[in-house]
């Protein structure tokens, strides 16, 4: 059996989570949560990257300090989400509710370390 040691000085590294906007309709709110504190928009029936876009300006205007925290980025219909001080965890969620509209779950493919 291998031995595992802690490495004090390991560097930290920042958690990174993505969202994809699957499909959109008027009247569909698309919301991103934090720690119970909402940031939504409504779905305008343009493309998915248009409301990708638009999801990403608002989390990135939000004044929630939980938003603050991690630097959004948009590609293409895919949210990125990068923790702003690397080794300070995140737990991020998306819904939508009212039209057709769809968004993926979260995925956290770095984790926090």
């Amino acid at each position: 059996m291998a031995t595992v040691y802690w490495n004090p000085n390991a560097r930290k590294r920042a958690q990174v989570v993505t969202c994809t906007v699957n499909a959109v309709s008027v009247g569909t709110v698309l919301t991103a949560t934090i720690n119970g504190k909402a940031v939504s928009v409504l779905g305008s029936g343009g493309t998915t990257a248009t409301t990708a876009t638009a999801l990403q300006v608002a989390l990135a205007a939000s004044t929630i300090p939980e938003f603050v925290e991690v630097t959004w980025t948009v590609g293409s219909s895919t949210i990125t989400g990068t923790a702003a001080t690397a080794g300070v965890p995140f737990t991020a969620t998306s819904s939508v509710s009212g039209g057709a509209g769809t968004i993926g779950a979260v995925a956290t493919p770095t984790a926090n370390a």
